[in-house]
């Protein structure tokens, strides 16, 4: 098992002292002496150093990088070459292979005091799972993941009009009873809630339904004991569809509304677009549709009855704070046959959003899309990367970088199928990447990257029937977490470019599903789900 660290942070100087002790960690500050894997994940582990004084152990930092100890290097004392548990490199990349328990060793040289050692124990276990409903009669929820200075994790809930506080280990609701996101009567609808980036609470965007197609754009401050601090309410009535909401580098709220639009008659149009809203006390209102660069014009997305708009919109944040929304918009092209008529496109259109430039829309790719969900962004990791599907069945990679858009497509597939969202993940420790698409007939397939898109591994496929939606989340070391949905149940497997696990049958999870998020919290993945059956529900895997 993970234990909690027994040292402290060092604040201290020491310069020039002698390390004490080495320790394996699965994160940095968590020493184990014990680790649980299932078979198929990938994992890293890091080395502490230490050093004594009359105050106790203090940590001084991960031990490949530190100035005190070389030949830093891990491996497995006790490996069965018929049946290996686990693979394991030098730098505690490891990838579980098969159930059984296996030694692991750390070792390190410091010229001070020679060579230095620590152990722990790694078991490879085949799907433990733990799952529990958490609220019942639930349209629709949206959850995020807040770190406090006391390494504490909370998770902030909204269910219709209500926001709960949840302990992250037991995910017991904190407060009774659940707080109101704004009045007891007001009519709350679309709301999306996401952490501040300071770890002070929560902001809330969401709809105040005034009438028919007359939602006010809103948001509220709520600090992390659940109390709302302020919110704040656009001027223009929208027809919101759904809320994206951001807290930029300036460390302002800015909420994002995917609205109807409607003709100059007051009929609707057919088309979804782009409303942003910004109230920064120092400087005022901030609020308009977004619109293209080149055309002066709102962006357009079309209305898909049968495709829901979170496959159509993607949206994200870096480590910078800016904000990206993806999405597939038309745009009028001319007529190759007859230039003067125009003819509708999908193209993607990807929207940054940032304190000194404001909102620009660029066109990513510069291809036709298969469809308006042939796409995917991914944030997670440094700046904003896109996969994207052509209408010639082409997969390509595009990456951000300092700023720009890297012109060079890197083409991962040429039979992907487009009525299909393929899947582009990366891990928020090392910046491995994961891509998982749809190929032909019940085929799936896989490329990792564990450089951030240079190079990538061979393909890896598998079969699985009934597949209708899929939620990812990358790992350490090329790996990912995959939640497959089918009409009645939900699945999970690890894959990466080493091994895949087979698919297995989450019990007692009953489908169809409305919607699926994932969270990493120390070495666990707590999954929250919907179903139809408006039960709201978390699993939680190592």
């Amino acid at each position: 098992m993970v234990g909690v660290a027994l040292f402290s942070a060092c604040s201290m100087n020491y310069e020039g002292v002698k390390p004490s002790s080495i320790a394996i960690q699965a994160f940095e500050g968590d020493v184990i002496d014990e680790l649980d894997l299932q078979v198929g994940m990938t994992h890293r582990l890091y080395g502490g150093v230490f050093v004594s004084s009359s105050t106790g152990e203090h940590f001084l930092g991960e031990a490949s990088k530190s100035e005190f100890l070389k030949d830093v290097e891990f491996s497995v004392v006790d490996e069965n070459a018929q049946n290996p548990v686990v693979s394991l490199e030098p730098n505690g990349c490891v990838q579980a292979l098969g159930a059984g328990s296996t030694l692991i060793k750390l070792k390190a040289f410091s010229i001070h005091r020679g060579q230095m050692e620590a152990y722990a124990r790694l078991t490879v276990r085949t799907q433990p799972f733990s799952k529990r409903v958490i609220r019942t009669n639930v349209e629709d929820f949206s959850v995020d993941q807040l770190f406090l200075a006391d390494q504490k994790t909370v998770y902030g809930l909204t269910t219709g009009s209500q926001f709960h506080l949840l302990e992250g280990a037991t995910l017991n609701t904190l407060y009774q009873p659940s707080f109101h996101i704004e009045s007891a009567s007001a009519s709350i609808a679309q709301a999306r809630l996401f952490s501040d980036r300071q770890g002070q609470g929560f902001l809330i965007g969401y709809g105040r339904t005034q009438a028919q197609n007359e939602d006010r754009l809103s948001y509220g401050v709520f600090n992390a004991q659940g109390s709302r601090v302020s919110f704040f309410d656009s001027s223009r009535k929208l027809a919101i569809r759904k809320i994206y909401g951001f807290q930029l580098s300036d460390g302002i709220p800015i909420v994002v509304a995917l609205s109807e639009n409607f003709k100059t008659d007051g009929t609707k149009k057919d088309t979804l677009s782009l409303y942003a809203f910004k109230h920064n006390l120092s400087s005022g209102i901030t609020e308009g549709f977004i619109t293209d660069p080149q055309t002066s014009k709102f962006i357009e997305v079309p209305i898909f009855q049968s495709i829901p708009a979170h496959k159509i919109v993607k949206s994200g944040q870096d480590a910078s704070g800016v904000a990206y929304i993806a999405l597939g918009a038309t745009m009028a092209y001319p007529n190759s046959n007859q230039p003067d008529v125009g003819e509708q496109r999908l193209r993607l259109k990807v929207v940054s959003i940032d304190p000194a430039k404001g909102a620009v829309a660029e066109e990513v790719g510069g291809v036709e899309l298969a469809s308006p969900q042939a796409f995917d962004l991914d944030t997670h990791f440094g700046s904003a990367r896109v996969v994207f599907i052509s209408n010639q069945s082409e997969l390509f990679f595009m990456r951000k970088q300092q700023g720009v858009w890297v012109p060079t497509m890197t083409k991962l597939s040429m039979s992907a199928n487009g009525a299909f969202s393929p899947k582009i993940i990366s891990s928020e420790e090392d910046g491995s990447i994961a891509v998982l698409w749809k190929g032909s007939g019940d085929q799936f397939h896989l490329r990792i990257s564990r450089d951030g898109g240079g190079l990538w591994s061979a393909t890896r496929t598998w079969t699985m029937s009934g597949l209708q939606d899929w939620t990812a989340y990358a790992l350490p070391c090329g790996g990912a977490t995959v939640i497959a949905e089918t009409a009645s149940s939900l699945l999970s497997f690890f894959a990466s470019g080493g091994i895949t696990s087979s698919p297995t049958t989450l019990p007692g999870i009953s489908g169809p599903f409305q919607k699926v998020q994932i969270f990493r919290e120390r070495g666990k993945l707590k999954v929250f789900y919907l179903n139809t059956a408006k039960e709201l529900g978390v699993f939680t895997l190592p």
